[in-house]
């Protein structure tokens, strides 16, 4: 019957090991798919920074050509004030460019930082999973080894076995 239980003392040792490493595991693991969507992001924030710039250039473009055709059907020559509120407009345009660019740069800097981030807690528990896994291993085995004292199994040269 002791020999039942020390058998059972190392195999719930082993199996708490394993799945304190399993643990850490599946943790790094689900971490580094965050990270990955993270930069899945960055790559969306470009294709949204592009299809926002091309949208607003073809609303300047619009909004240029009916101040174009406004003026020509008013007999405003394009020349003093007509000029200043067309190099607005245009000046208006950059701007908000730059504010969808500088939107942009910030939002791909978050995902940046949140791919970092897991990969770094998925690092972190794949290596404090290591430990845990030693130190039960180191607990168990050291249960197991009073064990085995406490029935007598190493006195007289016989083996924990025999």
């Amino acid at each position: 019957m002791s020999k039942a239980v020390f058998a059972m003392m190392a195999a719930g040792t082993a199996i708490s090991a394993y799945g304190a490493y399993q643990q850490g595991k599946i943790q790094q693991d689900l971490n580094n798919y965050n990270a990955q969507m993270a930069e899945n992001n960055k790559i969306l924030a470009d294709q949204k920074y592009a299809l926002d710039l091309k949208e607003h250039q073809k609303r300047y473009r619009h909004l240029l050509g009916k101040q174009r055709v406004s003026y020509a059907k008013s007999g405003v020559a394009v020349e003093g004030s007509a000029i200043d509120i067309i190099e607005e407009g245009a000046l208006a345009s950059a701007w908000e460019i730059q504010k969808m660019k500088y939107n942009k740069d910030v939002t791909k800097a978050g995902y940046t930082a949140s791919a970092q981030r897991s990969r770094f807690v998925g690092e972190s528990a794949y290596y404090t999973a290591k430990w845990n896994t030693a130190g039960t291993l180191l607990t168990g085995g050291s249960a197991a080894y009073n064990y085995g004292q406490e029935q007598n199994w190493s006195t007289g040269g016989k083996s924990w076995y025999g």
